[in-house]
């Protein structure tokens, strides 16, 4: 009955293009050159700041495995030291992993144990990789630009931004780079890093985040946030968090360990006393039964700020206590790592009448 009542809203709002929710989860992860952290959304750059890493001097960040890296340097010119770090997915709380032989601008994955990365090498940028066991630097080749600042792994390609020329392909055996459309160059826009969404897409930016075409290496903009001069940025994973608005006077809030074999709960408040809520388990990011979400309800249900954050693949039924709070521990099952869950609660029947829907959750467990 819930399933057909939110399709029957979804559909009816479908031609209501201006009733679509603007509101994303912060599903990226940041770090800038002056040690901040921040989280952004990968649909429309909207994010805030986490705080201070610990460390300075951030200039590239990627993924191995669960490890997040990013680089540090202290001092500049000829006394400069670097190092790689660990960033905390949650608190964006920096660790030193190695010291660094090589001033690196950019990191990419590199296949189990290793990094490849961007270094500066007076006029003749390097493409190397980088041992994430000892921190040891082997130089694969010269790329053939001056001024490469971002670099990615995008469907087994390397793609790097040049300051000058925009978008380039690299070789991975030679490190030879090569502009994927010339007559464009950056198209006018601020890159400082490049980065690839789970779901494929190229992302770059530095105060404001773009979309990055491969095939002609035109940057749309997404939009911006509470942040600045970000120098590289992944997707999170090992993290919970709530986003979105709710409606109806219930909202959610979620806690625990977003890793295989933990445990997450998830709690709805203001049900009212033994108040009944239904629990919806979703598998996707972007859509349920083929519209795209979050998806405004009010068209049809008459309510105001209701939106549907989480497709209810999965429904659960749940009754509150005597506060009117409903709680639910959901352990992780073995070999979900990577998997992207979203959450949210819904009433049929909160206090006063009508209908309520909290906020979503998502759930990145850890990879």
């Amino acid at each position: 009955m819930l399933r057909r009542t939110l399709l029957s809203a979804a559909l009816a709002c479908a031609s209501c293009s201006s009733l679509l929710a603007q509101v994303h989860p912060q599903d990226m992860i940041g770090a800038s050159f002056a040690g901040s952290a921040a989280v952004f959304s990968s649909r429309n750059g909207a994010g805030f700041s986490l705080g201070a890493t610990g460390r300075a001097g951030h200039n590239g960040m990627a993924r191995v495995g669960d490890d997040l890296y990013t680089t540090e340097q202290v001092g500049t010119g000829a006394s400069a030291q670097f190092f790689l770090n660990r960033l905390d997915d949650a608190t964006g709380a920096a660790t030193r992993s190695f010291a660094l032989t090589r001033d690196l601008r950019a990191l990419a994955p590199g296949g189990t144990f290793a990094l490849s990365a961007i270094a500066e090498n007076s006029g003749n940028d390097q493409f190397v990789s980088i041992s994430t066991l000892s921190g040891a630097i082997t130089v694969v080749g010269a790329t053939g630009f001056a001024a490469i600042q971002g670099l990615t792994l995008a469907g087994n390609v390397f793609y790097g931004w040049d300051l000058s020329a925009g978008l380039v392909r690299i070789d991975h055996l030679t490190g030879q780079a090569t502009d994927v459309n010339p007559s464009v160059g950056t198209n006018g826009v601020a890159i400082q890093f490049l980065c690839t969404t789970p779901d494929g897409r190229v992302l770059g930016g530095q105060n404001s985040i773009y979309r990055i075409d491969l095939a002609t290496g035109i940057p749309s903009l997404l939009g911006a946030g509470a942040y600045n001069d970000l120098r590289g940025a992944e997707a999170r994973f090992g993290v919970a968090y709530t986003f979105g608005q709710s409606c109806g006077g219930i909202a959610q809030t979620i806690s625990g360990s977003a890793r295989a074999g933990g445990t997450i709960t998830t709690a709805c408040t203001g049900l009212g006393g033994f108040g009944a809520s239904t629990l919806m388990i979703g598998f996707s990011e972007t859509s349920f039964q083929g519209l795209p979400i979050p998806l405004s309800l009010d068209f049809l249900l008459g309510t105001t700020g209701c939106f549907l954050y989480a497709g209810p693949e999965i429904t659960i039924s749940m009754r509150a206590n005597r506060f009117g709070v409903a709680t639910l521990d959901l352990p992780i099952p073995g070999l979900s790592e990577g998997l992207i869950v979203r959450l949210q609660h819904v009433s049929l029947s909160v206090p006063g009448g009508g209908f309520g829907f909290s906020n979503g959750a998502e759930v990145r467990i850890e990879l």
